[in-house]
């Protein structure tokens, strides 16, 4: 039996915390780890006073501790709501609390694909660690320093209570116990194979069939910010440019393109490229 160690549950973070930022914040945006260090309470509180501060409580008891540099408020606020937000803002705490229990969630799932178990958790966020009393915080701590190889003054500290790094290491190894017993699957002789083959005289019995017929003109990604603010009259560029063909899809699948037509009084498109026969097949099947 194999336990997992913290150095391999941090590295799988690590992961997870870099595919979280790519979603966020956009490609070429990772997290450097620095070495884990003993940390006690009073020795962070004394170092968080230029840091926005988070507390996760997990559900098993445990908890960590998060130290944001206050220029991470401005780069995630404005990929989130579509504008900067300084760490003064008072809604820039209701926002990082939930950038935290987003990231949390995102590290929780990966450690589970490698049979890692990590406690969901609670954010509390203030401007300063020093708001917290000293014994409601763990007094053995692990730090972890990091920052974005992007921009070095993005950064901050995890500090893990020691008995979170224990129970999980713990926890992941017990899972790894078999818990039942465990067989080969035996299934009765089903009989010869029978595959449909999807000619033209099979497909002649689904001629019937009615399919959704969908023509895009255009896309477009908005922040939920600019989404909330349209109004009547608003304007939305597509990223089509003018003249470009447009999609055709029968039952979400790409079948061919074509340009903009109308039809007495009625928009149409005309057909000027199809997909292939077999994309087109795939969208009967």
């Amino acid at each position: 039996m194999t336990k997992t160690t913290f150095s391999t549950v941090l590295k799988h973070g690590q992961e997870a915390v870099n595919s979280f930022l790519s979603t966020l914040i956009g490609e070429g945006h990772e997290v450097s780890i620095e070495t884990p260090q003993p940390l006690s309470v009073d020795e962070l509180k004394a170092n968080s006073g230029t840091y926005l501060s988070a507390v996760g409580e997990l559900e098993s008891g445990a908890s960590y501790i998060v130290l944001l540099s206050p220029s991470m408020v401005p780069v995630v606020s404005e990929s989130m709501m579509g504008e900067a937000m300084s760490a003064d803002d008072s809604a820039s705490i209701d926002l990082m609390q939930e950038v935290l229990a987003q990231a949390h969630g995102a590290v929780r799932s990966h450690l589970s694909a490698h049979d890692v178990r990590l406690p969901a958790a609670t954010f509390n966020v203030v401007p300063n660690l020093n708001a917290f009393p000293t014994e409601a915080l763990p007094g053995k701590l692990t730090k972890v320093g990091f920052h974005l190889t992007s921009n070095p003054e993005l950064k901050g500290i995890v500090a893990f209570d020691h008995e979170l790094a224990q129970s999980t290491k713990e926890a992941s190894a017990a899972e790894s116990e078999p818990t039942a017993k465990v067989a080969p699957a035996a299934f009765p002789d089903m009989g010869s194979e029978q595959s449909f083959q999807g000619d033209g005289g099979n497909l002649d019995m689904l001629a019937d069939v009615e399919l959704e017929i969908t023509v895009e003109l255009g896309r477009r990604k908005l922040p939920l910010a600019h989404v909330l603010s349209l109004s009547i009259g608003s304007i939305i560029e597509l990223e089509k440019l003018v003249g470009e063909p447009l999609n055709i899809y029968a039952n979400g699948r790409l079948i061919a393109e074509g340009e903009a037509v109308v039809i007495d009084e009625q928009f149409g498109v005309r057909v000027t490229r199809l997909a292939s026969h077999k994309q087109r097949k795939q969208a009967f099947l």
